[in-house]
């Protein structure tokens, strides 16, 4: 984890303040996010993203899709070969997938 100073110093190095920054990042409270593609794929029994916390980025950007994977936890994409095919796929080319393609994908193992 970078300390707070190196975090600073590389961020002026590029002359922008950090609370803009940082403001950059996250849409407003209470406002959408930007209106780019956004795929969020989340395992049915993560523990550390449950699923409603899943549905609730999904809902920030009103462009976006929630792709849940079943019996998958945190990380999808290593056990899940839908879910590594849908990531892949997406990062080539930013168009979504429908919310239940991976819904009769094969248990990961």
């Amino acid at each position: 984890m970078r300390s707070p100073k190196k975090t600073d110093a590389a961020l002026e190095s590029r002359q922008v303040p950090v609370g803009a920054a940082a403001a950059e990042l996250r849409a407003p409270r209470g406002e959408d996010g930007p209106d780019v593609p956004v795929l969020v794929v989340n395992g049915d029994i993560d523990l550390q993203t449950p699923l409603a916390g899943a549905r609730k980025v999904a809902a920030a950007y009103p462009n976006s899709v929630l792709v849940v994977v079943p019996n998958a936890a945190h990380v999808a994409y290593p056990v899940s070969d839908c879910a590594a095919a849908l990531e892949t796929a997406f990062l080539l080319d930013p168009t979504l997938p429908p919310a239940d393609a991976c819904a009769d994908a094969p248990v990961p193992g």
